[in-house]
């Protein structure tokens, strides 16, 4: 990984990998850089344990994340992810909020399906929960849809994973299982719709992102922790 760039082309502003990019009011499309390396990239190493390339640093610690000022987010139109609708996944990513919303729905991450109303997100929502974290699988917009809902602390790294195993969905957040919700996915449209980090229909998160990672298969306790912990 070299980076990020403004235009697909790679013509547009470059930002260098392990920079900070500061969100004002306006909304920003990014692309990855990528260099050419000679073999394998070390992913995990004794003093790096996380699955990122090694000297990349953790979000909760110095390493590489977006800050959101409440005015922006990014946009994947087509993301192209390791799982399906109807299979078992985890998702993990660590954040930090700088306020709890009084109103909305500020979100961490959401990825839509192309069409209807079926989604996977990780939000603050102010509007039914003072602010408290939500984990939602389903149809948000209809009653056929998982939740758990969960209070965080402003100010600090946290580290949150969605687990789903095909019939039931976790949320642990700092290491820890904080909930579980049954839910039944059956078969779903394809291909993904859009996935937003940072924000979605003017609710913006004010915060920072970071290490968000995706699985094809529900994580357990133990290798939860280790990412929280590695």
């Amino acid at each position: 990984f070299d980076g990020w760039n403004t235009q697909a082309d790679g013509l547009g502003k470059n930002y260098a990998a392990g920079s900070k990019l500061v969100f004002t009011n306006a909304s920003v499309d990014l692309y990855p850089r990528w260099k050419s390396v000679p073999g394998p990239v070390p992913l995990d190493t004794p003093a790096n344990p996380d699955g990122l390339a090694a000297g990349m640093g953790r979000a909760g610690g110095s390493g590489d994340y977006w800050v959101f000022n409440n005015f922006s987010y990014i946009t994947y139109s087509s993301p192209d992810l390791c799982f399906g609708y109807n299979q078992p996944f985890s998702i993990s990513v660590w954040f930090m909020a700088n306020s709890l919303p009084a109103s909305g729905w500020p979100h961490i991450f959401m990825i839509n399906a192309a069409s209807g109303y079926f989604d996977y997100f990780l939000m603050l929502d102010g509007q039914n929960y003072a602010g408290a974290l939500v984990a939602c699988i389903g149809q948000s917009c209809n009653p056929d849809h998982a939740t758990i809902v969960y209070s965080i602390t402003t100010g600090a790294w946290h580290h949150a994973v969605m687990v789903y195993d095909g019939s039931k969905m976790e949320l642990y957040v700092d290491g820890v299982c904080r909930g579980t919700a049954l839910y039944t996915l059956g078969a779903l449209p394809k291909p993904w719709g859009p996935m937003m980090i940072g924000g979605g229909a003017s609710n913006y998160f004010n915060g920072s992102i970071g290490e968000l990672k995706f699985y094809d298969r529900a994580l357990g306790a133990d290798e939860v922790m280790a990412l929280y912990s590695p």
